[in-house]
């Protein structure tokens, strides 16, 4: 996409949400949004600050002591307090400019509306299409841009393939699904209900077993960092051995710290699923992988389809 159709989506996405907005119940803003401890309201007020301009940012980044994640959150709660008529108007007032926050690229609003909207979107159970070619441009910067996503950190032995677009990122095993779904799993924590299918092949049996955190399930440990060991054993047997079983990781309980490190952030942190010709071969496919995790205090249970395997 060029600029002018980047901007011309970023406008149209905006003009749909104002009439969104236009259409909430008292009770639809207080909704639970997707991104963690944030309202519909919350959300709505955040995307009304993407014009913000530099000495407004650094004065918030400074009353934040310079975390960024914090700024975004007091500037998204104190926007929050105007009252909610308001929020579609200052969206439509946003049309045909070009305006973005400071150090960004054009590609950054457009990730921010396209998420956000379904941050809204999803939970309300309101249809909100996503424009494929949009999507995938979004995506694609969303993987490639580090922090805050971390893409490549979290679906580290995955290969995402769109269905709906010619797109792909990553490595091992195939994980389908419309780009829209695939862009939500790339930017959201909290996105673990992805409807994506995997790829098995010719697969017939899949075991999962979950790697948890020391002290599950009374009292589990965080912030313990995560270290995948030789994985590309498993990524280059599934893609170059069309008899061997396949493994990947699906990320329940993971997020990223302030050093760019995969840390755990709940109890049952990676659920890590092996497929095969049988049950005893997809046990031995998701063990394999569950023994490349290198995580301090991290266990999992050695037992799982143990009697169905044999």
């Amino acid at each position: 996409m060029d600029r002018d159709e980047i901007w011309q989506v970023i406008d149209d996405q905006r003009l749909s949400l104002a009439d969104l907005f236009d259409d909430l119940s008292a009770g639809e803003w207080q909704t639970p949004s997707l991104c963690h401890d944030w309202r519909v309201r919350d959300v709505a007020a955040h995307l009304t600050l993407a014009r913000m301009g530099a000495l407004p940012a650094m004065g918030a980044l400074l009353r934040a002591r310079g975390n960024l994640d914090r700024m975004i959150r007091d500037t998204a709660v104190r926007q929050a307090r105007l009252p909610a008529g308001e929020y579609a108007d200052l969206l439509r007032a946003m049309i045909g400019s070009r305006k973005k926050a400071p150090g960004i690229t054009d590609l950054e609003p457009l990730i921010d509306v396209l998420v956000h909207g379904q941050d809204i979107a999803l939970p309300l159970k309101r249809a909100r299409p996503m424009p494929a070619p949009a999507a995938a441009a979004a995506a694609t910067r969303a993987w490639s841009m580090g922090r805050p996503f971390h893409a490549e950190r979290k679906l580290t032995g995955l290969r995402l393939a769109a269905t709906d677009h010619p797109w792909q990122a990553g490595q091992g095993p195939v994980a389908e699904g419309p780009i829209a779904a695939i862009l939500l799993l790339i930017t959201l924590p909290a996105y673990t209900a992805l409807e994506h299918r995997t790829s098995f092949g010719a697969w017939d049996a899949v075991v999962t077993v979950v790697f948890a955190a020391e002290g599950y399930p009374e009292n589990p440990v965080k912030g313990d960092k995560i270290k995948i060991l030789s994985s590309e054993r498993a990524e280059v047997r599934a893609a170059g051995h069309t008899e061997s079983p396949q493994a990947y990781l699906l990320h329940a309980g993971t997020s990223v710290d302030a050093q760019g490190d995969l840390v755990s952030a709940g109890g049952r942190v990676l659920n890590v699923v092996g497929s095969g010709a049988d049950l005893a071969a997809a046990r031995a496919a998701a063990y394999e992988m569950a023994g490349m995790i290198e995580m301090r205090g991290g266990w999992y249970r050695h037992d799982i389809a143990e009697q169905a395997s044999k």
